[in-house]
């Protein structure tokens, strides 16, 4: 339905149902499994085990405009062949329901899975019809919260946030201010990962450890 103003169509934004399909058709949803393999390679190599040596509790990992959630789940699988998911908290935020339930569902088609290795796919996923669905481990230790991660984000402090291709599509000074946030949420020596194309602010106080790979002061 055609709004006559931009007041009506406001007024109709009141509307949490009609919100939610204004925001599924105007946001760019696309998320992957282990995106930028050379980013993948990084944390799984050197990252996580110095953060693994580093963190001897729990290791909190958030994931910033989440979407259906493959990025986390990449995330909890490096942490299951670790042997560290037991120990980990994995939350991802996004502010579409939609997307929010595909990853709480954990589901994906065999096509989302080709950048997955085969025996990765075979051990952390099982087949559920012509589907694929991440196993309870993967599922059991993430979770998804509804928010504007333009606004606000779960208190921290968060060992790994993973904020990639986002701020890129965002106004400089939001983006600079959604930035600034997720590195006041890093924990001591926690490690903010940013999409190829997207830079830290300067003054940030963090030290580039790998390509898109940023580490808080305080290590």
């Amino acid at each position: 339905m055609r709004a006559s103003s931009e007041a009506e169509a406001c007024a109709r934004l009141e509307d949490e149902a009609v919100l939610n399909i204004a925001l599924d058709s105007l946001l760019i949803g696309v998320s992957g499994f282990f995106r930028d393999a050379a980013v993948w390679t990084a944390l799984q190599g050197r990252v996580l085990p110095d953060l693994a040596r580093r963190r001897p509790g729990t290791i909190r990992v958030l994931s910033i405009a989440c979407s259906s959630g493959a990025e986390l789940y990449s995330v909890a699988m490096l942490l299951a062949e670790a042997r560290l998911l037991h120990r980990s908290e994995l939350v991802g935020v996004d502010c579409r329901p939609g997307a929010l339930a595909a990853a709480r569902a954990g589901l994906v088609d065999a096509v989302a899975l080709e950048t997955v290795a085969p025996e990765l796919r075979d051990r952390y996923f099982e087949r559920t019809g012509a589907a694929w669905r991440a196993t309870g481990a993967l599922r059991h230790r993430s979770t998804w919260q509804l928010m504007d991660a333009t606004r606000v984000l779960p208190a921290g402090s968060w060992d790994l946030v993973l904020c990639r291709n986002f701020l890129m599509y965002l106004r400089d000074d939001i983006a600079d201010a959604v930035c600034r946030r997720a590195i006041a949420s890093l924990s001591p020596g926690g490690l903010l990962v940013l999409g190829k194309a997207e830079r830290p602010p300067s003054c940030s106080g963090l030290t580039t450890v790998s390509r898109s790979i940023h580490r808080s002061d305080g290590a």
